[in-house]
Protein backbone atom coordinates (compact mmCIF):
# COMPACT_ATOMS: atom_id res chain seq x y z
CA UNK A 1 0.00 0.00 0.00
CA UNK A 2 1.45 3.31 -1.12
CA UNK A 3 -0.83 6.30 -0.66
CA UNK A 4 1.51 9.18 -1.51
CA UNK A 5 0.25 12.30 -3.22
CA UNK A 6 3.17 11.86 -5.60
CA UNK A 7 5.83 9.20 -5.78
CA UNK A 8 8.14 9.68 -8.76
CA UNK A 9 9.29 6.09 -8.74
CA UNK A 10 8.11 3.81 -5.97
CA UNK A 11 10.59 0.98 -5.56
CA UNK A 12 8.25 -0.45 -2.92
CA UNK A 13 5.74 -1.12 -5.73
CA UNK A 14 8.29 -3.16 -7.65
CA UNK A 15 9.36 -5.05 -4.55
CA UNK A 16 5.74 -5.85 -3.64
CA UNK A 17 5.00 -7.12 -7.13
CA UNK A 18 8.14 -9.25 -7.16
CA UNK A 19 6.90 -10.81 -3.92
CA UNK A 20 3.48 -11.47 -5.50
CA UNK A 21 1.62 -8.87 -3.46
CA UNK A 22 -1.33 -6.89 -4.77
CA UNK A 23 -0.47 -3.20 -4.95
CA UNK A 24 -2.88 -0.67 -3.50
CA UNK A 25 -1.68 2.76 -4.52
CA UNK A 26 -2.86 6.28 -5.15
CA UNK A 27 -2.97 7.61 -8.68
CA UNK A 28 0.04 9.74 -7.73
CA UNK A 29 2.34 6.72 -7.56
CA UNK A 30 4.02 6.58 -10.97
CA UNK A 31 5.38 3.02 -10.69
CA UNK A 32 1.92 1.68 -9.84
CA UNK A 33 0.35 3.52 -12.77
CA UNK A 34 3.09 2.26 -15.08
CA UNK A 35 2.56 -1.34 -13.96
CA UNK A 36 -1.24 -1.28 -13.97
CA UNK A 37 -2.06 -3.56 -16.91
CA UNK A 38 -5.69 -4.15 -15.99
CA UNK A 39 -5.12 -7.64 -14.55
CA UNK A 40 -5.94 -6.67 -10.97
CA UNK A 41 -2.33 -6.68 -9.81
CA UNK A 42 -2.63 -2.96 -9.06
CA UNK A 43 -5.62 -1.25 -7.51
CA UNK A 44 -5.45 2.52 -7.86
CA UNK A 45 -7.44 5.06 -5.88
CA UNK A 46 -7.66 8.84 -6.22
CA UNK A 47 -5.15 10.70 -4.06
CA UNK A 48 -6.62 11.31 -0.62
CA UNK A 49 -9.71 9.16 -1.19
CA UNK A 50 -9.66 7.14 2.03
CA UNK A 51 -13.07 5.59 1.41
CA UNK A 52 -12.00 4.15 -1.94
CA UNK A 53 -8.85 2.73 -0.36
CA UNK A 54 -10.88 1.23 2.50
CA UNK A 55 -13.25 -0.34 -0.03
CA UNK A 56 -10.30 -1.87 -1.90
CA UNK A 57 -8.91 -3.33 1.32
CA UNK A 58 -12.33 -4.72 2.27
CA UNK A 59 -12.77 -6.22 -1.20
CA UNK A 60 -9.48 -8.12 -1.02
CA UNK A 61 -10.04 -9.14 2.61
CA UNK A 62 -13.46 -10.60 1.84
CA UNK A 63 -12.64 -12.35 -1.44
CA UNK A 64 -9.73 -14.78 -1.10
CA UNK A 65 -10.04 -15.93 -4.73
CA UNK A 66 -9.72 -12.35 -5.99
CA UNK A 67 -6.74 -11.81 -3.70
CA UNK A 68 -5.10 -15.01 -4.99
CA UNK A 69 -5.64 -13.99 -8.63
CA UNK A 70 -4.37 -10.47 -8.08
CA UNK A 71 -1.31 -11.79 -6.25
CA UNK A 72 -0.55 -14.11 -9.15
CA UNK A 73 -1.08 -11.25 -11.63
CA UNK A 74 1.26 -9.06 -9.58
CA UNK A 75 4.08 -11.60 -9.72
CA UNK A 76 3.47 -12.15 -13.44
CA UNK A 77 3.70 -8.41 -14.08
CA UNK A 78 6.95 -8.25 -12.12
CA UNK A 79 8.41 -11.03 -14.25
CA UNK A 80 7.96 -8.79 -17.30
CA UNK A 81 10.11 -6.10 -15.66
CA UNK A 82 13.40 -7.88 -15.11
CA UNK A 83 16.42 -5.75 -14.15
CA UNK A 84 17.86 -6.19 -17.64
CA UNK A 85 14.79 -4.47 -19.10
CA UNK A 86 15.19 -1.56 -16.70
CA UNK A 87 18.89 -1.28 -17.57
CA UNK A 88 18.08 -1.14 -21.28
CA UNK A 89 15.46 1.58 -20.74
CA UNK A 90 17.82 3.64 -18.58
CA UNK A 91 20.68 3.30 -21.05
CA UNK A 92 18.39 4.40 -23.91
CA UNK A 93 17.41 7.48 -21.91
CA UNK A 94 21.00 8.26 -20.96
CA UNK A 95 22.07 8.01 -24.62
CA UNK A 96 19.77 10.96 -25.39
CA UNK A 97 21.86 13.44 -23.37
CA UNK A 98 25.47 14.52 -23.49
CA UNK A 99 25.88 13.88 -19.75
CA UNK A 100 24.25 10.46 -20.07
CA UNK A 101 26.55 9.44 -22.91
CA UNK A 102 29.52 10.53 -20.82
CA UNK A 103 28.33 8.38 -17.90
CA UNK A 104 27.78 5.39 -20.18
CA UNK A 105 31.21 5.90 -21.70
CA UNK A 106 32.70 5.83 -18.21
CA UNK A 107 30.75 2.64 -17.43
CA UNK A 108 32.18 0.94 -20.55
CA UNK A 109 35.69 2.05 -19.57
CA UNK A 110 35.19 0.70 -16.05
CA UNK A 111 33.97 -2.62 -17.47
CA UNK A 112 37.10 -2.87 -19.69
CA UNK A 113 39.40 -2.26 -16.73
CA UNK A 114 37.47 -4.64 -14.46
CA UNK A 115 37.68 -8.20 -15.85
CA UNK A 116 35.06 -9.49 -13.41
CA UNK A 117 32.50 -7.22 -15.13
CA UNK A 118 31.16 -6.09 -11.77
CA UNK A 119 30.80 -2.36 -12.11
CA UNK A 120 27.43 -2.15 -10.42
CA UNK A 121 28.41 0.67 -8.11
CA UNK A 122 30.87 2.51 -10.31
CA UNK A 123 28.41 4.37 -12.50
CA UNK A 124 26.29 5.48 -9.59
CA UNK A 125 29.28 6.40 -7.47
CA UNK A 126 30.79 8.40 -10.34
CA UNK A 127 27.47 10.16 -10.98
CA UNK A 128 27.11 11.10 -7.32
CA UNK A 129 30.68 12.34 -7.05
CA UNK A 130 30.39 14.43 -10.19
CA UNK A 131 27.01 15.86 -9.27
CA UNK A 132 28.23 16.95 -5.85
CA UNK A 133 31.32 18.60 -7.35
CA UNK A 134 29.51 20.27 -10.25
Amino acid sequence: MLTSRFEGYGVAVLEAMAAGRTVLASEGVVAARDRDDGTGAVLLHPVGNVKCLADQIALLASDSERLRKSSYASRSAAEKWRPERAITIIEELLNKTKRGRMLLSHKDHTRDSNPSGDDSGGLVRDGIERSTVA
